[in-house]
């Protein structure tokens, strides 16, 4: 009896060891798929994949620090945590990715890649010296065409109009870069939070989409009520939806042209990301935006002659509630491109 239960008690661990040992295989094998292109990668723990490199290897100390003061809090700017911008780009055509790091309240801050992840800080002898208002969105686009790509900084928060300009700096093609967005028409003073250049008309240049939002979450539709008499609303609440809505600019010559009420986007909801994609596959490309509270997505579908119609409930069925981040590609690889939108709502 007794040979009989170590018998069954020897089996047990074989059949146990023989289970962990093809669970650790298929682990193993997992970790060396890369299912964005079906090619191998070296099998490492987990952990051994990336390394972290601190500042005293890549010389990048940028630090986006916020402070809360009497005139700029949570209570005055909803979105004062909303995140400073970080653009990835090769300024000098070198073959190395630079990095540009837009700062809230921090000035922005320019690295130029120098090799083997070492950086070295050329903000100040760039010309980078726009620090106005509360920088949120960054990008790097060649925005002229001159083969070297440009910096467009979006700003909001709660300040005059003047100090919410959004700031341009086209690149001289020599490591040094000059501000120039009133010249191309570009300083807006919405409440930005990122912008999107693409060729909506398919003319060969880039136009832009820029996705804006309401000082306050009482100004999104149906939350508007009657509270809060604090006077540092008041001037908000006035205007009209030119700063709130998003805009759409066309490019002219160069020259950037707001064509907003004409194309049909005008809203006022706190668009916080937008992708921008073919999604009727007629050739044209349409905006998917994420809103956040209680404001749907939209989908502006582009209808090819400088026109968009908001087409969302043609194509989805379901909208995140609070959407934030958004991305769009072909997870599963069957030709057919995916969605994913990120919801703040608390699981409980």
């Amino acid at each position: 009896m007794k040979y009989l239960n170590l018998k069954s008690a020897l089996l047990c661990l074989i059949g146990v060891a023989f289970t962990i040992s093809c669970s650790q295989k298929q682990e193993t094998e997992l970790r060396k798929t890369n299912y964005s292109d079906n090619s191998v990668i070296d099998d490492k723990p987990e952990s051994e994949l990336f390394s972290l490199l601190g500042p005293d290897e890549t010389n990048i100390n940028f630090v986006n620090t916020l402070v809360e003061t009497n005139d700029q809090n949570y209570k005055s700017f909803a979105y004062l945590y909303i995140g400073g911008g970080v653009a990835i780009g090769d300024i000098n055509n070198d073959g190395l990715q630079d990095i540009f790091f837009g700062g809230n309240q921090q000035p922005c801050r320019l690295y130029l890649n120098q090799g083997d992840f070492k950086f070295k800080d050329i903000t100040e002898s760039a010309g980078i010296n726009r620090n106005h208002g509360f920088r949120t969105g960054v990008n790097m686009v060649d925005i002229n065409a001159d083969g070297f790509l440009d910096i467009y900084i979006c700003v909001s928060g709660f300040f005059q109009d003047d100090f919410r300009k959004n700031i341009l700096y086209i690149n001289n093609g020599n490591n040094t870069f000059s501000e120039k967005a009133e010249e191309y028409g570009l300083a807006d003073k919405s409440f930005s939070t990122q912008s999107y250049f693409f060729d909506f008309d398919r003319d060969g240049d880039l136009d832009l989409y820029l996705l804006n939002h309401p000082l306050n979450p009482k100004e999104s539709n149906n939350l508007k009520i009657e509270n809060d008499k604090d006077e540092i609303f008041k001037v908000v609440l006035s205007k009209d939806l030119r700063f709130v809505s998003d805009r759409l600019y066309e490019n002219k010559g160069g020259k950037f042209i707001d064509i907003t009420d004409k194309s049909g986007i005008i809203n006022e909801a706190f668009g916080l990301s937008a992708i921008i994609a073919d999604f009727n596959e007629d050739n044209y490309p349409d905006v998917y935006v994420c809103n956040d509270y209680v404001k749907p997505d939209y989908l502006y579908i582009n209808n090819g002659d400088g026109t968009f119609t908001d087409k969302f409930s043609d194509y989805f069925a379901h909208t995140s509630f609070s959407s934030m981040g958004s991305d769009y590609a072909d997870v599963n690889n069957d030709g057919c491109i995916d969605m994913m939108t990120l919801d703040m709502f608390p699981e409980g």
